[in-house]
């Protein structure tokens, strides 16, 4: 396994919500520690031998449920405290990890053949997510796909702390989430090939209320011929 570290002066702090939220994620790693713990619901089957990109990896989680011979796999955070803690999660697998901006992907075009973006979009400004779509784009070879999930208006926490931008809330002061809609979705993928796109929606119990969880989970599909 490889792990780059960037300085902080090279990360591009032009956006202020992502300059803040940078900011806050880093603190809350380092109060928390592993903030995502256990495995996720199922396992992410790729072509053997694919090139994988991960966008916000956090403490491992997704790189855990990676299946396939042969990936290698780059996973990029934002959050230096993140990598450091990803480095241990992953330690058995072979993957290189870099502090990077999802935004400004430091990788040639067309290198990957698989990009994945789990619950990273709503954490970016407006003008941040269509910015980190282009970049997505830009690296992904012809017909390279990425898999998105992202959380859904219709989740309980939607709605919750001080509106910044349309359906984007601050809470506490601390961490900015965006909830989407499938057709916001489909816009921001415009330029991909739809393979799947649906909401998952779950209702369970928290502190022995019923809460509902919802997501937005998509595959696009790149091709320029």
């Amino acid at each position: 396994m490889r792990m780059s570290l960037l300085n902080e002066d090279d990360i591009v702090d032009n956006d202020p919500i992502f300059r803040q939220q940078r900011l806050n994620w880093d603190g809350e790693y380092r109060r928390k520690g592993v903030m995502w713990r256990g495995i996720t619901r199922s396992e992410i089957s790729l072509p053997d031998g694919s090139r994988v990109l991960e966008l916000g990896c956090g403490n491992g989680k997704i790189i855990a449920s990676l299946k396939g011979e042969n990936l290698s796999v780059v996973a990029i955070d934002f959050s230096f405290k993140a990598i450091e803690l990803c480095r241990f999660a992953v330690k058995e697998k072979k993957v290189s990890l870099m502090v990077a901006d999802a935004r400004f992907l430091p990788f040639h075009d067309g290198y990957f053949d698989v990009v994945i973006s789990c619950h990273l979009l709503e954490h970016l400004s407006e003008s941040g997510r269509k910015e980190a779509v282009a970049e997505m784009e830009r690296v992904l070879r012809p017909k390279g796909k990425v898999i998105v999930s992202a959380l859904s208006a219709r989740d309980m926490r939607f709605g919750r702390g001080k509106e910044i931008e349309r359906n984007t809330f601050l809470r506490g002061g601390s961490i900015s989430t965006h909830y989407f809609t499938l057709g916001e979705m489909r816009e921001l993928f415009e330029h991909f090939i739809e393979l799947d796109l649906r909401e998952e929606v779950e209702e369970t119990l928290y502190s022995g209320e019923p809460v509902r969880r919802a997501n937005i989970e998509g595959i696009f599909s790149l091709d320029r011929s």
